[in-house]
This record gives C-alpha cells, structure tokens and sequence, in this order.
C-alpha cells in the first residue's frame, strides 16, 4: 500500500480476524452470521462494519 492509501474498513476487519484467531472462511462466517445474519463483511452497512471493528478488538484485548 502506498503512504496515501487508506485501509478499508474489510481489510482491518480480516486483519482482526486473523488476531482473535478466525483462521477459516468458516470460522469467519460463523462469526457474522451469529452477530450480523450475514455470511461475508462486505455484506455489512458502514455502520455494521464500525460495529465488527469494535466487536473484534474487544475479543482481541480480552485475549
């Protein structure tokens, strides 16, 4: 990524994934649906996504 460019609120949130140990698709979807009825994170709103963010770095702080 270039100095300029900006993570998008799907990268960072595959990127906690990956922290709070979500290494499957599976394990992935499982995680959305239970929370967000959804299968995939570009399936969520903005404001869902703002959500997972602060969702998942809550798990990961209380790992």
């Amino acid at each position: 990524m270039s100095p300029d460019s900006k993570m998008t609120q799907e990268q960072y949130i595959a990127i906690l994934f990956i922290d709070c140990g979500y290494d499957t698709a599976s394990q992935r979807r499982g995680w959305l649906q239970k929370r967000f009825r959804v299968s995939y994170a570009d399936e969520l709103t903005t404001a869902c996504k703002s959500r997972a963010i602060e969702l998942l770095k809550q798990e990961k702080e209380s790992a």
